[in-house]
């Protein structure tokens, strides 16, 4: 479940990540 989470926020980050370099 942990290792599910951490892998979901990492996930999470980078699309949010690259959403911003993209609109930016």
């Amino acid at each position: 479940v942990v290792g599910g989470l951490i892998a979901y926020t990492l996930f999470a980050g980078r699309k949010v990540g690259f959403d911003a370099s993209t609109f930016w």
